[in-house]
């Protein structure tokens, strides 16, 4: 990933203390337009997904593997 985009969306975690090794952070900001964009509506959500999920070897794999969690449990409306 380039380093604008990353800049630009988020940032990915160095360490990894639970969970997967493909945490985000949410880049911090004082604008509403970037605080409540898509890629930091979505940190958490994958933050909290399960690591079988994450480190799918295809994405077919990850598709059907994501179909059997319950992402509304990670969603707050």
């Amino acid at each position: 990933m380039s380093q604008q985009m990353q800049v630009i969306f988020f940032e990915f975690s160095e360490s990894c203390t639970r969970g997967h090794v493909y945490k985000l952070h949410k880049c911090f900001s004082s604008v509403n337009a970037h605080k409540y964009c898509f890629a930091n509506r979505i940190c958490e959500i994958w933050n909290n997904l399960p690591s079988a999920v994450v480190e799918a070897p295809s994405a077919n794999v990850f598709i059907r593997l994501l179909d059997t969690v319950d992402i509304v449990k990670y969603c707050s409306f």
